[in-house]
């Protein structure tokens, strides 16, 4: 079992992106968003369609709380913008079918709670710790993923994840 530090969880990241953005659009745009946004697999499923954006954000309600979370138009790479403006529902996967697709490329990950799974809240570890690293403090992180309290951020932040062999 090894540690995944923050260049191999970068790695798992972007190769899963490559992968995708050639064999499934749809999967590549969700993980895009995830990694882009730190958005829960749910909050992205649950989006109708982009044309929600009003001005240069788009208001997208918290699967876990009451909510609401501004997305800057900005952090959504134009590419997909110009893909999904027009689909509705954006995106036709169930939460199971998405992490199917995902269990075909990702590696199996070990979160601190001793689970062994592919997870799409990968992309979120990711998020949460890009902004660490880019000088965010762990409030405004906070803010940004939508916990609701500060120790949720932090197990994020300093929680170990493994890779297994």
């Amino acid at each position: 079992m090894d540690l995944i530090d923050i260049n191999l969880l970068q790695v798992i990241v972007e190769s899963s992106l490559h992968h995708f953005e050639y064999t499934q659009p749809d999967i590549h745009a969700i993980t895009l968003i995830q990694a882009n946004t730190g958005l829960r697999i749910g909050e992205v499923l649950q989006i109708d369609r982009w044309g929600e954006f009003d001005q240069d954000t788009m208001v997208v309600h918290c699967e876990k709380s009451d909510q609401v979370r501004l997305i800057l138009k900005s952090d959504i790479p134009n590419i997909l913008l110009i893909s999904y403006l027009s689909q509705s529902p954006l995106f036709n996967r169930s939460y199971s079918s998405y992490n199917h697709q995902l269990k075909q490329v990702l590696p199996i990950v070990m979160v601190h709670d001793g689970c062994n799974r592919v997870l799409s809240h990968i992309y979120r570890y990711y998020f949460t710790r890009q902004l660490f690293i880019s000088g965010f403090t762990d409030l405004q992180i906070q803010s940004l993923m939508a916990h609701e309290n500060l120790v949720s951020t932090q197990r994020y932040l300093n929680m170990p994840l493994y890779l297994l062999n």
